[in-house]
């Protein structure tokens, strides 16, 4: 009995040594078959090397952050995969205070940190601080061609105030024209499929130079105030609607060649507005209602909106205190 014991502790032992060994074995014959795959045809395994960083790369995710402090208008920051932050549209001269202590929590302190300033049009709470931001982190701004004249004081832009206009409209059209956006332009857009995953879509009209930017690695259309989200400087709710007429120099044209891109838009994700939260439910549907010409409907911004109509018929149906 004990000598058929040793006999088995024996076979036991030898069977775990040869499963060690064969394992071994076979390890080393893999490694083996990859180094001679390598040798026969290193350049097609380092180009697969470099395809596995690359993939791994752009698998990183994009962060999207709004300066939420800053109430006038959206300002956006993109960190993409590469590590590119890019600012979409500067903000107004008034939330000056508020954008850069966005920047500072976001990690953005010093020259260099920036890669570029993006502006979707030159209107003053939109462009209001590109000079101020251009100079203190060294970095470029860029806008379409045709609000780059205006931009940069080479050419007056059209009066805004000059029209009908309701009171509240009437005073910030009066504040466009009295101190408008000012800023070297260091780059213009060129349409269509641009650098750093951006393609450029022009949607003149709110401004001629106005843009929107579709940002294709995250599926992100920053739309300045082509498309409207809410109004400042409400954020609680999105309800989506086309430029206004109030501050559009030609809100059918605009409103044309955002319905337009609509038709035959890449998937997106993410849609963030000059005014209103970052959307990112159910966006695509949101768009397609849009597109076809529906304000949407419910909540706080259609009874806002109700109002607000309300407000002006009451005002032009009122007799004048001359009339009186």
């Amino acid at each position: 009995m004990a000598a058929f014991a040793i006999v088995t502790m024996i076979a036991q032992d030898w069977n775990i040594r040869f499963t060690k060994m064969t394992r071994c074995v076979i390890l080393a014959a893999s490694i083996r078959g990859r180094q001679r795959k390598r040798g026969a045809g290193g350049e097609e395994s380092r180009g697969g090397c470099l395809a596995e960083r690359w993939t791994t790369m752009t698998e990183k995710k994009t962060d999207v952050q709004l300066a939420q402090l800053a109430l006038i208008s959206n300002v956006w920051l993109l960190h993409d995969a590469c590590g590119r932050r890019f600012v979409i549209d500067a903000g107004d001269r008034v939330d000056r205070l508020a954008i850069a202590a966005a920047l500072r929590r976001a990690g953005v302190v010093k020259p260099g940190d920036i890669t570029a300033i993006l502006l979707t049009h030159r209107h003053r709470d939109h462009a209001g601080n590109a000079a101020y931001l251009r100079e203190r982190f060294q970095c470029p701004v860029i806008c379409h061609g045709d609000d780059a004249p205006c931009l940069e004081g080479d050419a007056k832009p059209p009066r805004m105030a000059g029209r009908p206009l309701p009171p509240v409209d009437k005073f910030l059209c009066l504040m466009e024209d009295l101190q408008p956006a000012r800023s070297p332009v260091d780059e213009v857009y060129a349409d269509g499929k641009w650098k750093w995953g951006f393609d450029v879509i022009p949607v003149g009209g709110h401004t001629a130079g106005s843009v929107m930017l579709y940002h294709r690695p995250s599926r992100t259309l920053f739309a300045g105030d082509a498309i409207l989200v809410g109004y400042p400087p409400l954020r609680m709710f999105d309800r989506l609607r086309l430029a206004m007429p109030e501050y559009s120099a030609d809100a059918a044209a605009c409103h044309r060649n955002v319905r337009a891109f609509l038709n035959d838009a890449p998937p997106i994700a993410t849609l963030c507005s000059g005014h209103g939260p970052l959307v990112t439910r159910d966006v695509e549907k949101k768009l397609h209602t849009l597109r076809r010409g529906h304000a949407e409907k419910g909540g706080l911004w259609l009874t806002a909106v109700k109002l607000r109509r309300t407000w002006q018929r009451r005002d032009a149906e009122r007799p004048s205190f001359a009339a009186r």
